[in-house]
């Protein structure tokens, strides 16, 4: 659809072939804020197992284990994730991946193996919204989300019914935290178009900010979200979910100072801001997140694993994750998703194949 983008093509197509001329195996991308693009951040080295290339030099990449694409917990940035996969979409062959995700992440998640158009996911999203909830104040989403992901996933699947088997057939995860145990759970088979969609409001439910109540009742079992347990939303049975978590919320902690910190000085000292903002970004402490975003495939491997959290590449403040409602903001950060997922395109084609002509993407 056009018009979904805040690039025009001829801007995108420039990016996209600078980007496949020369494919880099080893890259260190730098996260960024939205006010500051030269902030440093974190370093991800790709690297693909040459057992691997050399396969895909001979045949099909489709004769190598599936790629498993996992979306992390997202909450209210759950749009940038879809601008993500809105890239990867329009331009890798995902015929050979599996999808997994949990919380905010299982949204495009499940786009993806639906094989939905995501931006017709986006519309869908968009048009809930305005049809449920007329303001765009901070708080008007909170118990009442619940409500515009049943009418987006009714108005995208009214008439297709066996949704679920497709999922099911593209290998879809859904991670959920039973409650009160607190025990971790995986959904890969569902009954139906409802059950499906119960599955994916178990996953985001965070209590009382989804739907109002503390818990979802799905299954005859009670439910809340599965970042909780899962937070990568990843099928491995073993994560340091715990990990996960005090380093996004530190490293959360530490962007909303640095860009808190740019946007004061910028206000009473124009000139300083640099220098100052650079001087306080190196006085703070570098986190090192206890796994990788982009996963390399190693020769010990028994899969190849892509994990999209939505501050990977990019610095988001601690108000960035609420459930904002307001329409303009989760365009721009759709846009970003597909920006930055364009803007380190070597780092995801060093695990995917390019789409080829006719090829099926998703």
């Amino acid at each position: 659809m056009p018009g979904n983008h805040s690039a025009t093509t001829d801007d995108l197509r420039q990016h996209e072939l600078a980007a496949q001329k020369d494919v880099q195996l080893d890259v260190q991308p730098h996260a960024h804020s939205d006010d500051e693009l030269d902030m440093e951040g974190y370093s991800i080295t790709v690297k693909q197992d040459d057992t691997d290339a050399a396969k895909c030099g001979a045949a099909s990449c489709s004769q190598l284990q599936p790629v498993e694409i996992a979306f992390a917990a997202s909450a209210g940035v759950f749009v940038y994730q879809m601008g993500v996969a809105a890239y990867l979409q329009d331009h890798f062959d995902l015929s050979n991946c599996h999808f997994s995700a949990c919380s905010g992440g299982t949204w495009a998640a499940t786009l993806l193996a639906a094989g939905t158009d995501v931006r017709a996911g986006w519309v869908a999203i968009e048009n809930a919204q305005r049809k449920i909830i007329s303001g765009n104040s901070w708080y008007s989403g909170y118990g009442r989300y619940a409500k515009i992901v049943i009418e987006a996933l009714q108005y995208l699947y009214k008439d297709d019914p066996d949704v679920h088997e497709r999922v099911q057939k593209r290998g879809l995860s859904i991670a959920v935290t039973k409650f009160p145990s607190m025990q971790p759970e995986k959904h890969t088979s569902w009954e139906s178009r409802e059950d499906l969609t119960k599955s994916i409001l178990a996953s985001a439910l965070v209590p009382f900010a989804l739907t109002g109540k503390p818990c979802i009742t799905h299954r005859g079992q009670w439910y809340i979200d599965g970042a909780f347990t899962n937070f990568k939303g990843i099928k491995c049975d073993s994560n340091s979910t715990w990990a996960d978590l005090y380093f996004h919320t530190a490293q959360t902690l530490l962007d909303t100072v640095k860009m808190s910190t740019a946007a004061i000085s910028d206000y009473l000292v124009p000139s300083w801001t640099k220098p100052l903002t650079n001087l306080i970004h190196n006085a703070l402490p570098v986190l090192e997140s206890p796994h990788e975003a982009v996963a390399p495939q190693k020769s010990s491997d028994s899969k190849r694993l892509i994990v999209i959290r939505p501050w990977e590449w990019r610095s988001h403040s601690v108000t960035a994750f609420h459930l904002s409602v307001d329409l303009a903001t989760h365009k721009e950060r759709f846009d970003m998703g597909y920006q930055d997922a364009l803007n380190h395109h070597q780092e995801l084609a060093a695990i995917l194949p390019l789409k080829s002509d006719g090829a099926v993407g998703a």
